[in-house]
């Protein structure tokens, strides 16, 4: 996963979302963590500079990290067409 590029790894996580092997609880989790980040109502209020914006992006990435460890091996069978 390391190897790849930026773009091929939101391609990843993007088919892995969609995808049918993919657990309900991980999809539920990266929707819950991606609204979070939208959302205006959260832990710390986006008024306050830099800290309302840094704790979304710490709560999306954490999700998006999660996710990823909960769809390990779905991610190598999916990695693995993305290179050919």
């Amino acid at each position: 996963m390391r190897t790849l590029s930026l773009a091929q790894k939101i391609r990843i996580v993007g088919k892995s979302a969609f995808h049918p092997r993919t657990p309900l609880s991980a999809k539920l989790m990266l929707l819950g963590g991606l609204l979070y980040g939208v959302l205006p109502v959260d832990l710390i209020p986006d008024l306050l500079p830099l800290l309302g914006i840094a704790d979304d992006a710490v709560v999306i990435l954490a999700v998006v990290m999660a996710f990823l460890h909960l769809t390990k091996d779905l991610r190598k069978t999916l990695e693995g067409e993305d290179r050919k």
